[in-house]
């Protein structure tokens, strides 16, 4: 079990990630609710490997 710690930095990376993740696509400005969900479902099927 992830120390305290541990899981900040778990949860760090995890967001810094999604937000390259997002960043990667510079045509588009915006994105909807359903696009963000299933970038972060398919993030967290990747990372559940």
């Amino acid at each position: 079990m992830p120390t305290e710690k541990e899981q900040l930095i778990i949860t760090k990376a995890a967001i810094y990630d999604l937000m390259e993740i997002l960043d990667s696509n510079k045509e588009k400005e915006s994105y909807t609710t359903e696009e963000i969900k299933t970038i972060f479902r398919a993030y967290l099927k990747e990372v559940s490997k």
